[in-house]
């Protein structure tokens, strides 16, 4: 798949952070979770992706250009949608679509439509009106509605309810069903996030420490429950997150597949339990070790 989105050895230095250096790649067809804990870079990274804020070192490559060679065109092929909304509070939902409408070259009235109508944003309603899920949601639908072929996604779910959570991520899913468009969605918790990433990349005070196909990441990582005895030493030595009880003790592997012929026995004789790991506990033993 040919990369939308291609940074290469990216720095960003503040008084008290420094972002970096960061190399991170994403392919069109896809949505791609970057995770990580608060504070971790990645509102940072996305700003630098949406060229609101300016690299010290590095290059930034959207659709095969940087911003400086081909600003407008990339930014019209762009959609990002901030944690805040800040649309004027006293204009109505249909005078914000007519004034951001005038920035783009391909504003397509039909599509907005169907998303206001499909978000329930009346166009008389005004901005203050509206929840903060409502407005996150008008957010996405002027984003889409200029014919955007790259999403940019800044904890796009945050403090919203199931219903409106899950018109996002269904929304998401549709955008990226032609497999030439993608998705970047950035996001402290995994959430139901998870579930609708392709790949996914963490991200730990200022650096990229993973980043993978989310299905092989997670044919990886593993739980297993078993009997101290049970566990050859080299095994158990590289768990992670490991809780020892007295009926038995549990710790996380990521070398799952390489060890499964090896461990193969012992689950047949029940002495070792797999189960399967969230995206969750891979992030939680990534940051914070063993």
């Amino acid at each position: 798949m040919t990369a939308i989105v291609d940074v290469r050895d990216v720095v960003k230095r503040y008084a008290d952070f420094s972002l970096g250096p960061v190399t991170l790649s994403i392919p069109g067809g896809c949505i791609t979770g970057l995770f990580g804990p608060s504070g971790s870079g990645k509102t940072t990274l996305v700003k630098i992706l949406a060229d609101i804020h300016r690299v010290d070192s590095g290059t930034v490559q959207l659709f095969g250009h940087t911003y400086r060679e081909r600003e407008k065109e990339i930014k019209n092929r762009v959609g990002y949608v901030g944690e805040e909304q800040f649309f004027p509070r006293d204009r109505t939902v249909g005078w914000t679509s007519r004034y951001v409408a005038a920035f783009y070259q391909e504003w397509d009235w039909a599509t907005y439509r169907l998303l206001a109508a499909r978000f329930s944003l009346p166009d008389d309603k005004k901005v203050g009106a509206l929840s903060r899920g409502r407005r996150a949601l008008l957010a996405l639908a002027v984003a889409l509605a200029h014919n955007a072929e790259l999403l940019i996604l800044d904890e796009p779910t945050a403090g919203l309810d199931m219903i409106v959570r899950r018109e996002i991520l269904d929304t998401l899913r549709d955008f990226v069903s032609d497999e030439t468009r993608a998705v970047l969605l950035s996001s402290h918790v995994t959430d139901a996030l998870a579930d609708v990433s392709d790949y996914v990349a963490l991200l730990n005070t200022g650096r990229i420490i993973l980043h993978e196909e989310k299905d092989e990441l997670l044919s990886d990582w593993k739980w297993l429950h078993y009997r101290s005895e049970a566990l050859p030493e080299h095994v158990a030595d590289r768990l992670a997150l490991v809780r020892i009880g007295k009926l038995g003790s549990s710790g996380l592997t990521k070398e799952y597949r390489r060890l499964h012929s090896e461990l193969a026995a012992s689950e047949a004789a029940g002495e070792v339990r797999v189960a399967n790991a969230s995206l969750d506990d891979v992030m939680i033993a990534l940051v914070k070790g063993r």
